[in-house]
């Protein structure tokens, strides 16, 4: 990126290039009670500003330990652009940044902003972050529990949003339910901090949706032997990305996640996937759930079902058991069901799995 290029932004209708937007940044990062997201989201325009050709980045930390990375500015580029090309946002759209900058998907907000014009509407990234907008959102990205929170309080504003990504944790098939014959756009993502958020997407609204995720322009996919997914894009790295993400390929750029391979549970010799459990049993059951495991002397390994929702209710535990032999083949259904007052949760919004895994076995004890 030379220091020519994408110098200004666009925020909440006022038009900031060059030495006003670094003169904004300071003002913003200094100003006496600013808030934390504010401060995040204008440290990282000044250091998209830079000299540096990398920005630094830390990871969502889901799976494990958050660490700082290095991204190339010419990768974020590139994505925004190829976002921007295959949702077809135009100079001047409307994009709502609702998510914190101090994170890749938030700063990705800024970039795509940045990189192809648009006018960044920025709010708090609270749980409910349409409440404060009375103007139209051409694109947005939000996670999970903000697009819940949003069809409670906020649903003709959420059915007026041109384009909605949802990323940063599972769509439980009750929200997909919920949102399938909305008018507006709405896709799943798939992606990783490391690739500068999402590779492909996966169309969730009218009558047919897609049944899988599709690469944007210049993703190309393979799996190894253990079917994870293996990303090779030149514009993100020289080098094959190889993840623990296990897959079903339908092509070169088509693909649906199962589970992760850190995740599976071998139980009794059969291997479960926690992820799939979880979507197929959130089909009839309300509660937030988690499929965990413990050891077992007979099975290596025997699967328990968590469900958040504080103190242990006999008569809800009762039909959840007739529910479970009902609808799951004999192999997937739980041995143990237990509750948990609250599970752990990352910033973006994932249910960690190692720390609320970690926390019901202490309380085991």
């Amino acid at each position: 990126m030379s220091k020519a290029e994408f110098q200004s932004l666009k925020i909440n209708g006022i038009y900031y290039e060059g030495k006003s937007l670094k003169k904004l940044c300071a003002e913003q990062i200094n100003k006496p009670g600013a808030k934390a997201w504010e401060k995040h989201l204008y440290e990282f325009i000044e250091e998209f500003l830079s000299d540096k050709g990398y920005v630094t980045v830390q990871t969502s930390g889901s799976t494990g330990k958050p660490k700082i990375i290095k991204l190339s500015k010419e990768l974020l580029i590139h994505s925004a652009k190829a976002t921007a090309k295959f949702l077809n946002l135009k100079q001047n759209m409307n994009v709502l940044l609702c998510l914190s900058a101090d994170y890749i998907a938030g700063k990705m907000m800024v970039v795509r902003a940045m990189v192809n014009g648009l006018n960044l509407i920025c709010v708090e990234p609270d749980g409910n972050p349409l409440k404060s907008i009375d103007t139209q959102i051409d694109f947005a990205a939000m996670i999970p529990l903000q697009v819940s929170n949003s069809l409670k309080e906020e649903e003709k504003k959420l059915k007026n949003i041109g384009n909605l990504i949802i990323g940063g944790g599972r769509i439980d098939p009750k929200l997909h339910k919920k949102i399938i014959y909305f008018p507006n756009k709405i896709y799943a993502t798939y992606g990783m901090t490391e690739t500068a958020t999402h590779i492909a997407l996966k169309k969730l609204t009218t009558k047919n949706p897609d049944e899988y995720y599709q690469c944007l322009p210049g993703i190309r996919l393979s799996e190894n032997t253990e079917h994870c997914l293996i990303i090779n894009a030149a514009h993100i790295s020289n080098q094959e990305i190889k993840t623990k993400d296990i897959v079903k390929l339908f092509s070169e750029t088509a693909f649906e996640i199962l589970g992760r391979k850190d995740n599976i549970i071998n139980t009794g010799g059969m291997k479960i996937m926690p992820e799939e459990l979880e979507a197929k049993i959130s089909t009839f059951i309300e509660q937030n759930i988690f499929i965990t495991s413990v050891d077992d002397e007979d099975l290596g390994e025997k699967i328990v079902l968590l469900i958040e929702n504080g103190k242990t209710n006999l008569n809800l535990l009762y039909t959840i058991w007739t529910q479970l032999e009902s609808n799951l083949d004999k192999h997937e259904i739980p041995r143990k069901v237990d509750f948990m007052s609250s599970f752990k949760y990352t910033k973006s919004g994932k249910i960690h799995r190692p720390l609320t895994k970690k926390l019901y076995l202490k309380n085991l004890d």
